[in-house]
């Protein structure tokens, strides 16, 4: 699921240098549908090698991402919950 792992300071000086966007994914009309979740996170590929994104894990779309074996763009990283 994780195209590029950095370390957490590496990424904190990038998004630092580069600023973010932030992004939630977590409607079952998008993330229990393959197809769907797969165009969003093409999409949100294009719009990661602009600017990085930052998505908060929700349960849900991890699920979602991981049944349909979908690797994450290198500009979309995921948040892992602290709970």
């Amino acid at each position: 699921m994780h195209a590029h792992r950095q370390s957490r300071a590496e990424m904190e000086r990038e998004l630092e240098r580069r600023g973010f966007g932030l992004v939630t994914l977590h409607r079952p009309a998008l993330v229990d549908h393959p197809a769907r979740l797969v165009s969003a996170v093409e999409a949100l590929g294009e719009i990661g090698a602009e600017l990085p994104l930052l998505l908060p894990a929700h349960p849900r779309t991890l699920k979602g991402l991981e049944s349909a074996g979908i690797e994450l763009p290198a500009g979309l990283r995921i948040l892992e919950s602290r709970a």
